[in-house]
Parts: structure tokens; C-alpha cells; sequence
């Protein structure tokens, strides 16, 4: 475990951005554009004023380019760790799914492919996963990555089509579709998706705007409709925010909406959603093959379903 104090780390954090920032002749402004950072942020992060936290120094890499193995060398990878002191008043940091998003997409950018350390995998993973309660962490993750996983973030970017845009109706249709083709009630489902206190009927009907990843993830994993009902919900969180992608690092090879406001947190957190279920289904080389045939599908032409 890493026992560096926080406060160094900090600061040579603080340097190594503003050192870049110096060398590209960045602005605050365009160094917030390519961060999801205020400009405020930036100005108080850079003159001390304002705790740098792990997601701050993430994004802050991930637009100046730095590579991951640089910035996170200041911190160590147990630091990536839930509950590890990062502020530097000591106080303990969650990471969140959206911040887990940016280190996922930010890791993966490095050759391609998801080739993370086991240990930050099932940080991220748990952080994920984790339901937090009035400020509590759950004890547990509902969901684990497949370790020796490595998934091409060439499926992602051929399902991420500006084409292939459906509402929440359409996402709610194809819940009802998967859970009567399982043969479940709205009953057992709510029975299998742990307890959570979500309005099954609501989302079926198309009001639920506002989804939690985690019950994506377990709708995922529980209807059996892999990567066809999650394409749903990728489709129906770019169609409702009406956001347009915003191209950030041609070395990444994908694009991402600029941040703003909660609508663009959920289409971040169902994009990692993606991900971890492709990751997790790695392990069933048939829906692979599957899920690669109908990326390609979505690539070429606006799908849409007809339900029973």
C-alpha cells in the first residue's frame, strides 16, 4: 500500500498540469472544455485553493494528454482503491461511476484494449457496482470483472453510430420484451433486481428518465438480452439528452459528449455500463460474436424492433 503523504502528491500533480497547460497555450476556457471542469475549478485547483481530488486529476489528464502511467505514478495504484485518503486534508474519497468512466476510457486508451491491473479493475468494478446509501457505501459489489478480460474498444465506438438514436419508449419496450421472452412477471423481476426500489412499470412505460448504472447493469444481466437491450439504453440516453459527441483526443479513437449536467453523467455512466458488460461477457465467446454482428448492424442502419 502506498503511505506517501497526500499533500506531496498533490502538488506535483498540480505541476505537471500546469506545466502542460503552459506548453500547449491552453486557456482555463479551452482546458474546460476538454476536462468537464469549470474554469473556476481549474483557477482554484492551480493556485492551491481547491482540494485535488482522483476524478479531478483524472480528467485533467485525460484532456491534456498526459499518459495515465505518468499521472497515476504520482499517486500510486492503491490509491485507485475506494476509501484511500487522495484529498489533501486527509479525507477519505469514493470514486464514482462517472469518474470510473473517465479511468476506464483513459486506461483504455493507452493500446486499445482493456488490460488493467486486477487491482484497479475491481476497484473501478466496485465502485460501480457499489449502491451508495445517504453517503454510505454498500459492502459489497453486485457485479465483479472477468479478471484476465480483454475487450477491442473498436465494439463500442461501431455501436456509439449517430444513426441508431431510440427514446426511452423504445428502451422500455424492450425491457417488457426480454422479461416476458424470460417468462418473469414485474414481480420476479423486481424480485431478482435485489431489492432495488426502482418503478419497473414506469420504466416499461417510457417515463423513467433518469436510470442508476447499476440497474442497467442488472436489467443486463438478468433478462439475458446482452448487448441488444443495453444498445437501448445507450441509444435512448444520447436520444433524450439530445447531446452531441464532442471528439477529445484523436489518440483515444472514440468521441464523448461534453459535460453538461446530469443528463450527460447518465450517458457516461451507461457508456461504462457497456463496457463492464461487455467485459463481463467476454467470457462467452458466442455472445461475443453475436454482439460484434449486431454493432455492425447498428452501424449501418437505424434499428427498429417489432415487438410481439
Amino acid at each position: 500500500m502506498n503511505s506517501r503523504p497526500a499533500q506531496p502528491v498533490v502538488h506535483t500533480l498540480i505541476e505537471l498540469f500546469k506545466a502542460t497547460r503552459r506548453r500547449r497555450h491552453w486557456s482555463g476556457y479551452q482546458l474546460a472544455e476538454r476536462t468537464w471542469l469549470s474554469q473556476g475549478q481549474i483557477s482554484r485547483i492551480e493556485s492551491g485553493k481547491s482540494e485535488l481530488t482522483l476524478p479531478a486529476a483524472v480528467k485533467l489528464a485525460f484532456g491534456l494528454g498526459i499518459p495515465y502511467e505518468q499521472a497515476a505514478g504520482h499517486v500510486g495504484v492503491p490509491a485507485i482503491q475506494p476509501a484511500r485518503p487522495l484529498k489533501a486534508t486527509g479525507q477519505h474519497f469514493f470514486i464514482t461511476p462517472l469518474d470510473a468512466a473517465f479511468l476506464g476510457a483513459y486506461l483504455a486508451s493507452q493500446d486499445g484494449e482493456w488490460d488493467a491491473p486486477p487491482e484497479i479493475q475491481i476497484a473501478i468494478a466496485t465502485a460501480l457496482t457499489d449502491t451508495p446509501s445517504r453517503g454510505r457505501r454498500a459492502s459489497r459489489p453486485t457485479l465483479l470483472p472477468h479478471p484476465g478480460a480483454r475487450l477491442s474498444w473498436d465494439i463500442l465506438q461501431e455501436m456509439y453510430h449517430k444513426d441508431c438514436l431510440l427514446t426511452f419508449e423504445d428502451f422500455g419496450a424492450s425491457v417488457r420484451h426480454w422479461r416476458l421472452k424470460a417468462g418473469l412477471s414485474g414481480e420476479e423481476l423486481a424480485d431478482h433486481l435485489r431489492g432495488s426500489k426502482i418503478n419497473l412499470y414506469a420504466i416499461e412505460k417510457g417515463e423513467r428518465k433518469m436510470l442508476p448504472v447499476s440497474t442497467v447493469l442488472q436489467l443486463e444481466h438478468i433478462l439475458q438480452a446482452k448487448g441488444w437491450l443495453l444498445a437501448f439504453a445507450w441509444r435512448a440516453a444520447e436520444h433524450f439528452t439530445g447531446l452531441y459527441r464532442h471528439h477529445v483526443e484523436a489518440s483515444l479513437g472514440i468521441t464523448l459528449p461534453p459535460h453538461t449536467g446530469r443528463e450527460t453523467d447518465l450517458l457516461n455512466k451507461v457508456l461504462f455500463t457497456a463496457r463492464w458488460c461487455l467485459v463481463l461477457g467476454e467470457q462467452d465467446s458466442a455472445w461475443l460474436d453475436d454482439l460484434r454482428a449486431r454493432a455492425k448492424e447498428y452501424s449501418e442502419t437505424v434499428v427498429r424492433p417489432t415487438w410481439p
